[in-house]
């Protein structure tokens, strides 16, 4: 069994083309899990969920004893987070976007995790929407179509959906009632947490993903695999 430590993050990146035998993974999920799958409309749709999470299972698995990947059980908070019942001290979370997956997985702290394709999109539109009033402002004083504000938003972005799910709640209902500043990436202010320990962290993918990790923790490692 393999070990994860206070302090320490593992992202563990899943991809669509280190699928050989989709077979394998839809033996490994629950019955809840194929349940899930398969309200998706799309096949492609289904293929993509039930292979991230029977990766997720096997990597998770690592790090429990006794266990396999097909016996892990899960649970769910109110809002749908899962979380393992029989192992509390692994703490877990998943994003996806297109074909690629992220999880992220520490010991006993909270962990949210978001991945985004880094693309055009009307950014100061959807940060009127969606952000704080001193995110969007803060937004706004990058110049447009600049690779400097595309890289703000989606720090923003990121990091504000990661730590809605470290906290297990719905991303939608509390947008607006916490900021982040940038440089580095932080919590500004709050109503829904302590503001410390935590530790708001992105990584880049490739050339076009990008990741950010929110923990209530302080970090001292980070592993990318």
């Amino acid at each position: 069994m393999m070990q994860i430590s206070p302090g320490h993050v593992l992202l563990a990146v899943f991809t669509l083309t280190d699928i050989t035998d989709l077979a394998h993974y839809a033996a490994l999920i629950s019955l809840e899990e194929k349940q899930r799958a398969a309200r998706f409309k799309h096949p492609q749709h289904q293929d993509r969920y039930t292979a991230f999470h029977g990766m997720m299972r096997e990597t998770l698995a690592r790090y429990v004893p006794n266990e396999t990947a097909a016996t892990l059980q899960f649970h769910h908070t109110e809002n749908g987070k899962p979380y393992l019942p029989h192992h509390p001290d692994i703490q877990f979370n998943l994003s996806h976007t297109d074909d690629v997956a992220v999880l992220a997985i520490t010991h006993q702290a909270c962990i949210g995790v978001d991945i985004e394709t880094q693309k055009p999109l009307d950014f100061d539109a959807l940060a009127k929407r969606f952000f704080s009033a001193d995110e969007y402002a803060l937004l706004s004083l990058y110049p447009d179509d600049t690779p400097e504000k595309t890289r703000a938003f989606y720090q923003l972005w990121t990091g504000k959906e990661a730590y809605l799910k470290a906290l297990g709640l719905g991303i939608a209902d509390h947008l607006k009632e916490f900021s982040l500043a940038l440089e580095p990436l932080r919590i500004a202010t709050t109503r829904l947490s302590a503001m410390t320990p935590w530790t708001l962290q992105t990584q880049d993918y490739l050339s076009n993903y990008i990741i950010t990790f929110a923990t209530m923790q302080e970090v001292r490692f980070v592993e990318m695999s």
